[in-house]
């Protein structure tokens, strides 16, 4: 039986499942699936889903889109075990050690996002908590992150992958 670990990382890739007259587009939309070894029956399935913030909708919007992708997992892999993993804080751009007023729309969004999980069970991994006092590892832009912030947040998100695929399967990796 193939075990599916689905993680949510700062998902807010609901733009699909918005109803809208017209949908909102982003300049660049893309999808890359990878699927390694997807012959080894015996490795665990985890996907990673992850997106950019999609500030042309609005927090209930947002809410609806993501109520409807979690109706998805649902119905189609009710076995999933879900982490979401939180959107991290906005800088400005060439002046990271002050944060962007955009970052007040991901704090909103984080908490729609936490109301739908904890109401599902989903355990939850703090990443804008992880990276919030850390102006330092923003890269100039002020959105992504530089080599010195990537690495906790890989390590945070492995962390949280390991520790539900040992409670699923009940052995430590």
């Amino acid at each position: 039986m193939t075990r599916i670990l689905a993680v949510l990382i700062p998902l807010l890739a609901v733009a699909p499942f918005v109803s809208a007259e017209e949908p909102i587009r982003e300049r660049i939309e893309w999808s890359d699936v990878w699927v390694t070894d997807a012959e080894k029956a015996e490795l665990p399935r985890v996907l990673l889903i992850g997106d950019s913030i999609t500030w042309g909708y609005t927090e209930e919007q947002y809410r609806k889109g993501l109520l409807r992708l979690m109706e998805t997992f649902e119905k189609s892999a009710p076995k999933a075990k879900l982490i979401w993993a939180t959107t991290t804080p906005v800088r400005e751009a060439n002046n990271t050690s002050q944060v962007s007023e955009r970052t007040e729309r991901v704090r909103a969004r984080n908490r729609i996002a936490a109301a739908i999980m904890q109401n599902r069970g989903v355990l939850t991994n703090d990443l804008f908590g992880l990276v919030e006092q850390h102006a330092d590892w923003h890269s100039s832009d002020g959105t992504h992150f530089n080599a010195q912030g990537k690495g906790p947040q890989a390590a945070a998100v492995a962390e949280a992958v390991l520790k539900c695929l040992a409670n699923e399967t009940g052995n430590a990796h």
